[in-house]
């Protein structure tokens, strides 16, 4: 019975103890002075990845922390991982409680690119910078739709 609530429990080390943040909460205080943000973003940030949280990511099941912005943090679960053709692998789930999300995390060596979709419809990228670098971005809804003539 015991090996029964383990494996529904997560039942491997990489589940127990708190979710990790996907970020590390030391704060970058060099962006890059070239850094132009991008034209559809609402907002960003910079951030370095937490290597506690990776670990957490190699589990299916596993649970993450996504801190994307001061005033949002949810909790991602990661349902299911599958490896690309280019040397990549993508971690796909939802948000804790959130049926209508979707987040997608994708590495290929060693750096990583996701997208993650509230089911609010609000919608963030992460991506890389450089070195251990990572820009967050929160998507601007769009303003208004295109008229066709």
């Amino acid at each position: 019975m015991a090996i029964m609530l383990f494996v529904a429990c997560g039942g491997d080390e990489t589940n127990v103890g708190p979710t990790p943040d996907l970020f590390a909460s030391d704060t970058v205080k060099n962006p890059p002075k070239d850094f132009k943000g991008s034209v559809v973003a609402k907002r960003h940030r910079f951030a370095r990845l937490n290597p506690v949280a990776l670990k957490r990511l190699a589990s299916v099941g596993g649970r993450v922390r996504l801190n994307l912005f001061d005033d949002l943090a949810v909790i991602a679960v990661f349902t299911g991982s599958k490896t690309g053709i280019t040397q990549s692998r993508s971690h796909a789930g939802q948000l804790e409680g959130d049926s209508k999300s979707s987040v997608t995390l994708t590495f290929t060596k060693e750096v990583m690119v996701g997208a993650v979709i509230i089911g609010d419809g609000r919608q963030f990228q992460i991506s890389h910078i450089d070195t251990g670098r990572y820009a967050i971005f929160e998507i601007a809804p769009p303003t208004g739709l295109l008229k066709v003539s």
